[in-house]
């Protein structure tokens, strides 16, 4: 195109110096020609005649070098027009192409953000996910010692179970026993009563009377010996229902703990869902943009190689 401007230029130029140089030879022409017309001559002189007809045929070049003039020039300045008009609008193209690019420079930036904080939640995600296995396996570790705590309690119990209720009577034997040594008066005085008077039985000897001791000793301290057994064993049931409670109680935390980290983990999930359709979505975003600039950049190289 602007080799077209410089051409039409050239040769409106070129016809405008033809057209001067002919104008002024004409004016010269009929300037010698007045100046001879003004000498005598012969009147059937043929020079005149011809200096006319060539004066006539001068005219009529220079009325089309006119036209031709006028022509280019009104071409030259068309196409000044026009290629002022394509320089605009390679002006606005390359404006918009530069927009277009640092759009799409700002996508990219947001799509290694969005990028870099999926990784960030992925790798939250795992930790929360290693952190959910491990409460869960500890979690089974310490249903699994609470169980065989439980069964361990129970077989104890049970084992003992059997033995507990003989030797609770047998202690209440005893006890008897004891009461009944250590109070001798009162069996005396019942026997007296259901003597209904007789004779009264003989004193015993100090040997019986130390015999007598030594039985009620021996009661007293197995007595005693089952009271123990007996505590220690309420304290061993005791301890248990402790145990109990505590493991217990430390099972509800732990699903307390882990019903949290469930609900963190559907948190990050989701979360993760919506970062990977936001990447998405920029992704065709970025596709758009450059089927545009591709777009844009044709028409740009098409205006480029309309104007070369």
């Amino acid at each position: 195109m602007f080799n077209e401007v410089l051409a039409a230029k050239e040769c409106y130029a070129e016809v405008s110096h033809e057209t001067n140089d002919l104008v002024r030879s004409i004016f010269d022409s009929m300037d010698s020609t007045d100046t001879e017309d003004a000498t005598p001559h012969i009147e059937d002189n043929p020079l005149p005649r011809s200096k006319h007809t060539l004066f006539k045929l001068e005219i009529a070049e220079v009325r089309e070098l006119i036209e031709k003039r006028d022509a280019f020039k009104l071409l030259s300045e068309q196409l000044e027009e026009e290629a002022k008009n394509l320089r605009a609008e390679l002006e606005v193209s390359r404006k918009d192409h530069a927009d277009l690019v640092e759009q799409v420079q700002q996508k990219l930036d947001q799509i290694d953000q969005l990028r870099a904080e999926m990784d960030i939640v992925k790798a939250e995600s795992d930790e929360w996910r290693g952190k959910m296995d491990r409460l869960a396996s500890e979690k089974e570790a310490a249903r699994a010692q609470l169980t065989s705590a439980k069964i361990q309690a129970l077989k104890e119990v049970h084992a003992r179970g059997f033995n507990l209720s003989a030797e609770i009577e047998d202690a209440k034997v005893l006890e008897t026993d004891a009461k009944k040594l250590t109070y001798p008066e009162e069996e005396d005085s019942e026997c007296s009563v259901r003597s209904g008077g007789g004779e009264k039985l003989e004193n015993p000897d100090d040997e019986a009377g130390s015999g007598q001791d030594r039985v009620s000793m021996l009661h007293h301290k197995a007595f005693l010996m089952y009271r123990d057994d007996l505590k220690q064993l309420e304290a061993e049931v005791r301890e248990f229902i402790e145990k109990r409670d505590a493991f217990k109680f430390l099972s509800e935390q732990l699903e307390e703990e882990a019903k949290n980290l469930r609900a963190e983990l559907e948190i990050a999930r989701k979360d993760h869902a919506d970062l990977v359709e936001k990447v998405k979505v920029f992704e065709v975003s970025i596709d758009e943009f450059d089927s545009v600039t591709d777009g844009q950049n044709s028409q740009v190289q098409q205006k480029l190689d309309q104007i070369d």
